[in-house]
């Protein structure tokens, strides 16, 4: 029998940059009505230039990589140690492959995570620091500029078009069989994705799907430092979540991503647009985990809601 099941408003599922913008829109509207200032974000950005001392190379280098590796060595690390631990109980039933990291391979991980350090610190390091050299043809040269609200929206919207673009032309072209087994199969040899396993992958893949992105955002925007800041915490928070392994209640759905590391020719971007466009997404659509991808506005977990056991058909 075929379980037909029609998604409502509120099961829809919600794409990760429109997630997050309304996320940012939702905490800075939520800040300004409880301060009483619509100028929270530029107090409070010009408040840290202050107190760390109005240094250049500091904020456009040295605190942006500081920045952008504490979270993702933080929030990657919390989704980690569940794997390992496979602790608390409750938060198991949220895992997108439940039979996986039971517990985690750590002669596995230990060695991959040598790669990930390597590519976050030194190719990531390269490319900021290109990044602080080249000028004001990059970044906007007063580290104190923040942006209008409506810019800072408008520029993450920007940022997530052309990362969807670059990573899913640069993504399905490391698919190809040509190439796939020299660089993009490091990156798949985690069929069930680790958090932190998000920059295991060949240096080459590290530069041109994961680096060249933000490059080319700045060149497009020419963002402010600060809004650099917000994009990177977007960004990496985001691409952790994909990675995960776990979905969890109130953030947006791994299951678009997980799906392409568990059959790997499917859903080759990050937003799904150009796979929609192209068709890259129609067995993902048809299967268990494209039902399962939603936002879930409960603490009931995707496989409590649709089982693998149940037959199910989704209707538009």
């Amino acid at each position: 029998m075929t379980a037909r099941i029609k998604k409502s408003f509120s099961d829809l599922d919600v794409n990760p940059l429109l997630y997050w913008l309304t996320l940012t829109y939702l905490i800075t509207r939520t800040i300004e009505k409880f301060t009483g200032t619509s100028e929270f974000w530029s107090s409070f950005w010009n408040g840290i230039i202050d107190f760390f001392g109005e240094d250049d190379f500091n904020f456009k280098f040295l605190y942006t990589m500081i920045y952008l590796n504490i979270i993702y060595f933080g929030f990657g690390f919390l989704y980690v140690i569940m794997d390992i631990t496979n602790k608390p109980k409750f938060m198991q039933k949220y895992k997108t492959q439940p039979e996986q990291h039971q517990p985690l391979d750590m002669n596995k991980f230990l060695p991959a995570l040598m790669v990930v350090i390597f590519n976050q610190f030194i190719l990531s390091g390269i490319a900021i620091y290109w990044t602080y050299r080249s000028g004001d043809w990059m970044l906007s040269t007063n580290i104190r500029e923040t942006p209008t609200f409506t810019r800072l929206i408008a520029e993450i919207f920007g940022f997530g078009l052309t990362y969807e673009f670059v990573f899913y032309y640069s993504h399905r072209l490391l698919h190809h069989k040509s190439i796939y087994q020299y660089i993009h199969k490091v990156h798949h040899k985690w069929q069930a994705p680790v958090a932190l396993m998000a920059a295991y992958c060949h240096p080459i893949e590290h530069i041109v799907s994961n680096l060249l992105p933000f490059i080319i955002s700045n060149l497009l925007f020419r963002h402010t430092l600060a809004t650099t800041w917000v994009i990177y915490a977007v960004a990496i928070i985001s691409t952790l979540g994909d990675h995960s392994g776990y979905h969890l209640p109130f953030l947006h759905s791994p299951q678009f991503h997980d799906y392409h590391h568990l059959k790997f020719f499917e859903n080759f971007g990050s937003n799904g647009f150009i796979d929609k466009f192209h068709g890259t997404n129609k067995k993902f659509e048809e299967s268990i985990q494209g039902l399962r991808h939603r936002t879930l506005w409960s603490l009931k977990s995707s496989n409590e809601l649709f089982p693998d056991d149940k037959v199910t058909e989704k209707e538009n």
